[in-house]
């Protein structure tokens, strides 16, 4: 992205205190604007029942760094191309991508480990933050014999961990998040059926 510029530049030579004449010269100018940093994911199947996850990061100002969240199952969480080993949960994966001047933007992946199906929640969000009252609300569209939250921070580091047992159906948990400090948080709420994963932000 191009982005032009004009200067005007007044030079004056003087003799005492007064002006004996001036020039004027415009200098013009391209200063180049990187694109808009993006990243999107996509996995190939390898041997042994693993997954071969890809971040594949464009614009902005190379090089990049890469962060994956949960690192549960992964070889490494800091680079692009992680291998996945198969595990039992649907887990939701977070890649940030930073560039070289500190932009970051992020991507999510999904996997479905074989023989777990969906909860449908398109039509209900479970995961909801009230930042007014420093209350994470967990809310249950069906049944559960078991449910466990999980909070991470941007670090991939697990903060907390909370186990709720033999809930009923629209039944809403709440969890209270003031003993968190001010920054993003990835919460990730795992029973036998259902996965889901959000960012939040805490707010002082």
């Amino acid at each position: 992205m191009k982005h032009f510029f004009k200067i005007l530049i007044f030079l004056f030579i003087t003799s005492g205190y007064a002006i004996a004449n001036a020039q004027e010269t415009i200098i013009e100018f391209v200063v180049f604007q990187p694109d808009e940093l993006q990243v999107e994911i996509n996995a190939n199947a390898i041997a042994g029942g693993k997954q071969q996850l890809n971040a594949i990061a464009g614009g902005g100002t190379p090089d990049y760094t890469y962060h994956w969240t949960p690192a549960t199952g992964l070889s490494n969480p800091d680079i692009a191309n992680p291998v996945l080993s198969p595990g039992n949960t649907i887990t939701t994966y977070w890649v940030e991508v930073t560039d070289y001047k500190g932009c970051s933007v992020s991507a999510e992946y999904v996997y479905h480990p074989t023989g777990i199906h969906v909860v449908d929640t398109d039509k209900q969000k479970v995961i909801f933050l009230d930042n007014a009252n420093r209350l994470l609300k967990i809310y249950f569209p069906v049944s559960e014999s078991q449910a466990t939250v999980f909070i991470y921070n941007m670090l991939g580091q697990m903060i907390d961990s909370y186990l709720f047992k033999n809930i009923p159906a629209t039944d809403t948990k709440q969890i209270a998040v003031d003993f968190l400090n001010e920054g993003c948080y990835l919460i990730s709420f795992q029973t036998a059926t259902h996965q889901q994963s959000e960012k939040i932000i805490i707010k002082k």
